[in-house]
């Protein structure tokens, strides 16, 4: 009896091992060289609490948000400056208490 199980358990972990390739689907050309579909992996080593944007207050929900999240507008990495981002263009009134944008299309 224990051979038969330890066989068929040794079967099993054999069936479950792969070559580590994936055939999940093929990304396809959007407009602008942009290619949708695939997978996006990316390594964390803890876990993350929450990523409901208001409520993120820890590093790796953060990193994880920045990837599913995009903003009205973003700061430049090379000289801080304000790029647009969903917004096409941003107006503010005189005493800058409110502020219009005008979001992209799609």
């Amino acid at each position: 009896m224990k051979k038969v199980l330890y066989s068929l358990l040794i079967a099993g972990l054999f069936a479950s091992c792969g070559d580590g390739t994936s055939t999940t689907g093929e990304a396809r050309l959007a407009k602008g060289g942009v290619y949708y579909g695939g997978v996006f992996k990316m390594n964390e080593v803890e876990d993350f609490r929450n990523l409901y944007p208001l409520n993120i207050t820890e590093v790796t929900s953060h990193r994880i948000a920045n990837q599913v999240y995009e903003g009205l507008v973003k700061l430049s990495q090379n000289d801080l400056t304000v790029v647009a981002c969903l917004a096409e263009k941003w107006e503010k009134n005189t005493d800058a208490s409110q502020w219009t944008f005008h979001l992209r299309k799609g």
